[in-house]
């Protein structure tokens, strides 16, 4: 499977975090599109085609669990990228989703989930 056309949804409140995630997604010749708050991340997932999505846990004062949710009902392959307990996430959402823990690297991790879909 090739990396071209491929577009992930980084979903990340630390803007520098999400650019220095977007910036190594892209070196791998994929297209990335951040959002930092759960609103935006569904516009982005109600109006383009996606293929996989990267998401912080902790949004701030959100979670990103409706995403998740979302993106389980769509069949779209996704992670948590998370400093919080892998057990807290998979409480709190529900899901038993994938789980990597920060610090992390984005290139590789999409690259994971887009080829174990």
């Amino acid at each position: 499977m090739t990396n071209a056309a491929k577009t992930i949804l980084i979903v990340e409140d630390d803007p520098f975090i999400a650019l220095d995630a977007a910036d190594t997604i892209e070196g791998l010749g994929m297209d990335c599109v951040i959002a930092h708050d759960c609103r935006s991340a569904l516009r982005f997932l109600d109006s383009m085609a996606l293929d996989a999505a990267l998401l912080d846990f902790n949004l701030g004062r959100e979670s990103s669990v409706s995403i998740a949710q979302r993106l389980e009902t769509a069949g779209l392959p996704y992670c948590f990228i998370s400093g919080h307990d892998p057990h807290q996430i998979r409480a709190e959402s529900g899901l038993e989703p994938t789980i990597f823990t920060k610090p992390a690297n984005y290139a590789d991790i999409a690259n994971q989930i887009l080829h174990h879909a």
